[in-house]
């Protein structure tokens, strides 16, 4: 009698213990750099908005013959918004991040009243100071610009700065403005 050879078909215990570890190594490897997308598009995305915000508030100024303000709120979406009067620390909380208000200084004070043309707000743009911050230098929470497009001040900028966790400082972006107004981006 010839004995038949039986062979069964699969995979060994080996081979799948194999393939779960190769994929467990991918799927990793695949989340950090998912995770390095989504830091990068937030900081462009919070670097674009106050980019595309101070363009307008110079805009507006230039348009209206007079000053405009923009100025750093906690409260933006408040049915009476406020400008933040609290200094601006990455440690302690997200700056600029927290959002901002944009108006027409009618009364010239740089103080946001019922009196003035309120043109723009922007709600906050990182969740917590964890998240992210933006904060400028020199320390201001307000800037003025004048009807020739200027700023009532010298050269500053913002830094836009990573969350906390994220330890590679290529993510942060800088803001430049000139002191003619004109806003330009930049890295570290």
């Amino acid at each position: 009698m010839i004995a038949k050879e039986t062979r069964l078909e699969g995979f060994t215990l080996i081979e799948i213990m194999i393939s779960i570890t190769l994929t467990g190594i991918l799927a990793s490897l695949a989340t950090v750099e998912m995770q390095e997308i989504v830091v990068r598009n937030r900081i462009a995305a919070a670097t674009s908005e106050l980019q595309i915000a101070l363009t307008y508030a110079r805009s507006e100024a230039i348009k209206r013959s007079g000053h405009v303000v923009i100025c750093r709120s906690k409260n933006p979406l408040a049915e009476n918004p406020s400008c933040t009067k609290e200094p601006n620390d990455a440690k302690q909380n997200r700056g600029w991040g927290d959002g901002w208000l944009i108006f027409y200084d009618k009364d010239g004070d740089s103080v946001y009243s019922k009196t003035d043309v309120l043109l723009q707000v922007q709600d906050a743009l990182f969740s917590n100071a964890d998240s992210g911050s933006i904060i400028p230098a020199p320390q201001k929470n307000h800037l003025v610009f004048t009807s020739l497009g200027q700023i009532q001040a010298s050269y500053m900028h913002f830094k836009i700065m990573r969350p906390r966790w994220d330890a590679n400082t290529t993510h942060d972006k800088v803001l430049y403005i000139a002191s003619g107004g004109r806003v330009r981006i930049g890295s570290r």
